[in-house]
């Protein structure tokens, strides 16, 4: 899909982003409450957030996270005014295409919730992004994956192509360097009023390039028929897989101390020692996948780590 595409169906869903985009939005506080699972670390020099959109990553790392200095990114210019709304601070803005553009520093910290699927080239978008990490950065990610929009598809309207990954696609494709320590999966399902209302979503959350046609009320007539017939009722499938990959420069921690009290996810594999040696210069990864089914978390990361 081509970034003028994109662009202009979140431009469209621009304004009514925020209110509409729930699921997207609990899967920020839900990659963060992963991060606090693996990571203590409260304080980062420098930081980098692209696709930022209307700012649901932005305030929720700004809350969680001292960050002396953050740079901002989105393919639409006109994001930076409403991601920046209300912050009492400074923040850089870079606008454009994230794998356009040419760092002139590191960061410890890289972010994104719910942008890399938008990416066609993955691969060489992660090796660009451990280049600008420090060593012992961390990399966060969320993205949504093949089982995104399941009855679209099954009607041959929603058109997802190899960037919607499993956790196995995405192992194939991690640089060196990005250690999986966690995977975490779940399933989310919007329940909406109508199968109008699907498309309804889709232009709301600025998704709609995803269903490549222009719309009559003839071929409206039809998909609500269609829609009907298949599914008896107007339930869009999120299915959501959440995936936790860290790695902490040359140690890792995942046991928690005494004092905390986060509980450990369902499912998650023993985290084992407290600090395992790991060789020098490793970048951290944490994910949140939104895929094709739920699983348990110690499979998933025997799908990534094997």
């Amino acid at each position: 899909m081509t970034h003028d595409r994109i662009a202009q169906g979140f431009r469209r869903g621009l304004a009514s982003y925020s209110r509409a985009a729930q699921v997207q939005k609990d899967g920020t506080a839900r990659l963060l409450n992963l991060f606090d699972l693996v990571s203590t670390q409260q304080h980062f020099e420098n930081a980098f957030e692209f696709g930022c959109g209307t700012g649901f990553l932005t305030r929720a790392l700004l809350a969680r996270f001292q960050i002396e200095e953050l740079t901002l990114n989105d393919l639409l210019p006109e994001a930076e005014a409403r991601a920046t709304a209300g912050l009492d601070r400074e923040v850089a803005f870079l606008p454009g295409p994230v794998e356009d553009l040419i760092f002139d520093q590191q960061f410890d910290l890289i972010a994104s919730a719910a942008t890399v699927q938008w990416v066609d080239d993955q691969h060489a978008l992660l090796e660009q992004l451990v280049t600008a990490l420090k060593p012992g950065g961390w990399l966060l990610l969320s993205g949504f994956g093949p089982g995104h929009f399941t009855e679209l598809q099954s009607l041959g309207l929603s058109q997802l192509g190899p960037s919607f990954r499993d956790p196995e696609g995405w192992r194939a494709i991690l640089p060196a360097g990005l250690h999986p320590v966690t995977v975490q999966m779940e399933s989310h399902i919007l329940r909406l009023s109508s199968p109008h209302s699907v498309l309804k979503h889709l232009r709301e959350t600025g998704v709609n390039g995803t269903v490549g046609r222009q719309w009559t009320r003839a071929l409206l007539k039809d998909f609500e028929n269609r829609y009907q017939q298949e599914f008896g009722s107007a339930n869009v499938e999120h299915r959501a897989t959440l995936a936790c990959l860290a790695a902490l420069g040359t140690t890792v921690s995942v046991r928690q101390s005494p004092s905390e009290t986060s509980p450990e996810p369902l499912g998650a594999p023993d985290p084992g020692p407290p600090k395992t040696p790991m060789a020098p210069n490793l970048s951290a990864l944490i994910t949140v996948f939104y895929g094709p089914q739920p699983c348990r978390s110690s499979e998933a990361t025997r799908i990534l780590s094997s």
